[in-house]
């Protein structure tokens, strides 16, 4: 290909850039990142839609697509298993939402549990039984096998988290924080 101009040069490199940015955002699969003012997520995506989500930041949510059929609001239960174990979360149904900010991303989500079943300014969040249902959690995440999400006789599997080097963050995630 030739470029007329160091002009045509720069913005074919930039467009470039841009598409290899966007591709790494929309990636389908596992990803863990950091995100201005949202801090530490997990994500796994399909077809380019977020099915689990989990954020630790300026809050600790969990969110995932629903097994079945979704209600537009309610209470809603779900359960996160693997080979050796399993946890349930009592949350709500939400709605699916797109975002744009801070970065794109579609979500598929329509279950969500904030600070493990806790209210935010529990003084037992991030205390010693809070640490560890999280670490439980984590446990649970990074057993290198499939997750099974189910609700009622409705399932859906997940593959072993292969995002690199998500754990550790997560550990360390909101200790001092002052909520």
């Amino acid at each position: 290909m030739k470029y007329s101009s160091p002009i045509n040069l720069l913005s074919a490199v930039i467009a470039i850039g841009w598409l290899g940015l966007w591709s790494a955002f929309a990636a389908d699969g596992w990803k863990y990142q950091v995100m201005p003012n949202d801090g530490h997520v997990l994500t796994y995506s399909e077809a380019d839609k977020v099915t689990f989500y989990l954020g630790c930041g300026r809050f600790f949510v969990l969110q995932l697509k629903y097994p079945g059929i979704a209600k537009k609001e309610g209470k809603a239960r779900v359960t996160i298993a693997n080979a050796k174990s399993k946890m349930t979360f009592d949350g709500e149904f939400v709605e699916p939402i797109e975002v744009e900010e801070p970065v794109p991303m579609n979500f598929a989500t329509e279950f969500s549990q904030t600070y493990l079943g806790y209210a935010k300014r529990d003084p037992q969040v991030y205390g010693k039984k809070w640490l560890a249902l999280r670490a439980r959690l984590y446990a649970l995440l990074g057993s290198g096998e499939p997750l099974t999400i189910s609700a009622g006789k409705d399932s859906y599997q997940l593959p072993p988290i292969d995002a690199a080097n998500w754990r550790k963050p997560f550990e360390g995630c909101g200790l001092g924080a002052s909520w």
